[in-house]
This record gives C-alpha cells, sequence and structure tokens, in this order.
C-alpha cells in the first residue's frame, strides 16, 4: 500500500533523485522506487527516472544497451 509506504519512508526534506540528483518537491515529482520483482524500496526517484527505468524494464542490460547507444550516436 503506497500510502503506508510513505508513512514509513519519509521523504528528507532536502531529498535529491537518486539518478539525477533533481531536487525532489510535490507529490508529482516524488517517486519511492522499488523492485518490481522483489518488492525492495530502493530509494527516492524523480518521476522521469521512474518512468524511464521502468519503461525498460528495470533490465540493467537493456539499461546498458540503451546507455552504449546514447554514446555511440552522441
Amino acid at each position: 500500500d503506497r500510502q503506508r509506504l510513505r508513512k514509513i519512508y519519509k521523504k528528507p526534506p532536502l531529498a535529491r533523485c537518486t539518478i539525477c540528483a533533481k531536487l525532489l518537491y510535490g507529490d508529482k515529482e516524488i517517486c519511492l522506487d522499488h523492485c518490481h520483482k522483489t518488492g525492495k524500496l530502493r530509494g527516492y526517484l524523480c518521476s522521469n527516472c521512474n518512468v524511464g527505468i521502468g519503461k525498460l524494464n528495470e533490465d540493467p542490460i537493456l539499461i546498458q544497451q540503451a546507455i552504449n547507444y546514447i554514446k555511440f550516436h552522441s
């Protein structure tokens, strides 16, 4: 239950996204990230980073392939 988890894992007053370091504020921009396979909580992310890793199925190999693609075509 999302509400219960937010009460247990309160966001620090000056939190930043663990991936991009964006300053997090407002409930719509803050995501309490978790592993969909294990349910383990990982930390707070901005909505963009949370959606990004979700779209890549939280797959480290697929995420690395995306990194390689961007580096190659930059």
